[in-house]
């Protein structure tokens, strides 16, 4: 889907379309009213060929690529709504990290934090996936579907967001207040105006499509 315009050159336009405030593209090839989207490529082991995507895409000659990150915004921004500045300034730090080093028994320093990254990169991936998910609202059975490779099983996964819950105390509350309100009122509206609507929270229903 990386067709190329007329000047042979793929294009996007940023912006700050999802709910939660993070920076998205979205394309702008003639013709199309989606175009590329090259917010999401794939990345490591998520993909069996992320890095062979990722070498496709290159700047034309005299420029250069820039990458960016808002780094652990969703864990900042989780911080922040549930009224925690503990946990505010562990995710500034690293929310990942510090998990990761108490699960090994290190303490949470910069150090510790950058020797379990370098020593431990699956373990991290796996912690990184479980503090993004749950701040996204997933299950363990999301996780295990999505992410087979750091959650073989949806008990391994349901492990790992224990471990999570159980490293930060008011997070697994805040969620379940969270869920409740969003059961009662049927919506949820974050600062910037966004509304999302909610049916049911707490029913799971397979979708027969």
């Amino acid at each position: 889907g990386f067709a190329p315009n007329e000047q042979d050159v793929v294009v996007t336009q940023y912006g700050y379309a999802p709910a939660t405030g993070r920076l998205s593209t979205r394309g702008l090839q003639k013709g199309s009213d989606k175009g590329v989207q090259l917010q999401n490529v794939p990345h490591k082991e998520d993909h069996t060929y992320a890095e062979d995507i990722r070498r496709m895409i290159i700047p034309p000659e005299g420029y250069v690529l820039v990458e960016g990150d808002s780094s652990s915004i969703e864990a900042v921004f989780t911080g922040y709504f549930m009224q925690d500045p503990e946990y505010t300034r562990i995710a500034t730090a690293s929310a990942h990290g510090f998990v990761l080093c108490r699960e090994k028994g290190l303490e949470f320093t910069p150090e510790n934090v950058a020797h379990v990254k370098r020593a431990f990169p699956a373990d991290y991936e796996r912690v990184k996936r479980v503090n993004h998910g749950l701040n996204y609202g997933m299950g363990s059975n999301l996780l295990a579907k999505l992410y087979p490779k750091s959650f073989p099983t949806r008990a391994k996964a349901q492990a790992a967001i224990q471990a999570v819950y159980d490293a930060f105390p008011r997070l697994g509350a805040w969620h379940h207040e969270v869920r409740v309100q969003a059961h009662k009122q049927t919506y949820l509206v974050n600062p910037g105006g966004y509304r999302r609507h909610f049916y049911d929270v707490f029913s799971y229903v397979r979708d027969k499509a």
